[in-house]
């Protein structure tokens, strides 16, 4: 997380105004589709409210943050949020070795890759591994995989109203939360951190004169 903070440094508004919208369209879709699909496949498996909800948040948005921030509003028990913890990140290991081969197979470019990595692999860390493995001599991959994975986190607020909207309607005596309070104490700092430093780095206050343009 520490690194991913750090990565804020590599980045301004004039570079991220070239993914940014292409960012939100792109996890936009990912994100509401995959909850969506996981909250009906749970349905139709007979899988607990709990279970589906917890599962469809960490699949769908940002793997271990959102499957913690989603817990409380759905009553997840310790079993259901280490079953998609583990499932997230075993997932992701396959992925670090699988993405970047596909991706030489295929004859990506970084930017190419890093969208496809940052969409389709959940965990921060993992994401970076991946986008290295690709490009191990250079940082145009990590930095592009990284603004989508970034992007995929800042849907959480409007995922976990949704699930606890859906955990209410669907569970049977579900007690309403504070979504408020809950947000407030389980969103990811380290988003937070990176945004700060992007911000601080879009004054040219890590780069010499003229450097991004």
């Amino acid at each position: 997380k520490t690194g991913v903070i750090l990565l804020g440094t590599l980045y301004s508004a004039t570079e991220l105004a070239q993914l940014g919208m292409l960012s939100v369209v792109m996890i936009g879709i990912f994100v509401l589709g995959s909850v969506g699909v996981v909250l009906y496949m749970g349905k139709r498996m007979g899988a607990g409210n709990s279970m589906t909800a917890v599962l469809s948040a960490g699949m769908g948005v940002c793997g271990v943050s959102a499957t913690v921030a989603a817990s409380p509003v759905v009553n997840a028990k310790a079993g259901e949020i280490a079953y998609t913890i583990g499932t997230i990140l075993v997932w992701g290991v396959g992925c670090m070795f699988l993405f970047p081969t596909v991706g030489h197979l295929l004859g990506m470019g970084p930017v190419q890759f890093g969208a496809w990595a940052g969409t389709g692999i959940l965990n921060s860390a993992q994401v970076a591994g991946a986008a290295l493995a690709f490009e191990p001599n250079g940082i145009e991959t990590l930095k592009v995989a990284e603004i989508f994975n970034i992007t995929r986190v800042l849907f959480l607020p409007i995922i976990v109203v949704w699930l606890a909207a859906w955990y209410v309607k669907h569970e049977a005596g579900a007690q309403r939360v504070a979504l408020g309070e809950v947000l407030y104490s389980k969103f990811p700092l380290f988003v937070i951190g990176f945004l700060l430093m992007f911000l601080l780095s879009s004054t040219g206050m890590f780069t010499p004169a003229g450097h991004y343009q």
